[in-house]
């Protein structure tokens, strides 16, 4: 008997990122199982459990899937059973489930390709009169980047009033001054901790 457990988190990672999308603290996540033993079955009872406590309110006939939000803590131990109608146990498996923080990398954007993919380290040269950089969550609540309730750039550490309708981007002009500024940007959900 083959069990296999797929987690999906409900998190977002640039379209260019080669790697997978982690839960976060309150993220939600999809997790599906994987069953086989030679026979298509529809008929098998799953119950699932996270950290101990049993998900859905008990067994569940037929259905495979489960969203669960991501707790506190590191990590978390996803387990589900499988269990065939007569009550005998079929499979069982337990996996961690990882929990990251959200981190944000800033990349510049350009005119003509778009995003770059490398992001900026530590500084960034301004060679024109203009620049537009914009602001790559990495395994942040999808949920919270698709309707954040607060974000902000500062410049300096005075809050940028320039924003445009990315509120991920923004966009530096060149003035007289020579010189450096720090660049900071903050994306917030004002119901729960991030």
């Amino acid at each position: 008997v083959y069990l296999d457990i797929i987690i999906e988190a409900q998190t977002r990672v640039p379209g260019f990122y080669r790697g997978r999308a982690l839960p976060s603290i309150g993220s939600s996540v999809n997790a599906t199982v994987l069953v086989n033993d030679g026979r298509m079955r529809n008929d098998l009872v799953y119950t699932w459990r996270l950290d101990k406590q049993v998900l859905e309110g008990g067994p569940i006939r037929g259905r495979n899937q489960v969203s669960f939000a991501m707790p506190m803590g590191d990590n978390s131990i996803l387990s589900v059973q499988a269990t065939e109608p007569n009550g005998k146990v079929l499979a069982r498996r337990a996996i961690f489930v990882p929990s990251v923080q959200p981190s944000i990398n800033f990349h510049e954007v350009s005119a003509l390709f778009g995003v770059k993919q490398n992001p900026i380290q530590t500084e960034f040269i301004l060679v024109g009169n203009t620049a537009t950089v914009q602001a790559e969550p990495y395994n942040l609540d999808i949920r919270v980047y698709n309707n954040p309730d607060i974000t902000q750039w500062k410049i300096n550490n005075t809050l940028s009033q320039t924003q445009g309708s990315n509120p991920y981007q923004i966009t530096f002009q060149q003035n007289s001054l020579a010189g450096t500024a720090n660049l900071s940007f903050q994306v917030r959900d004002t119901t729960q901790v991030l």
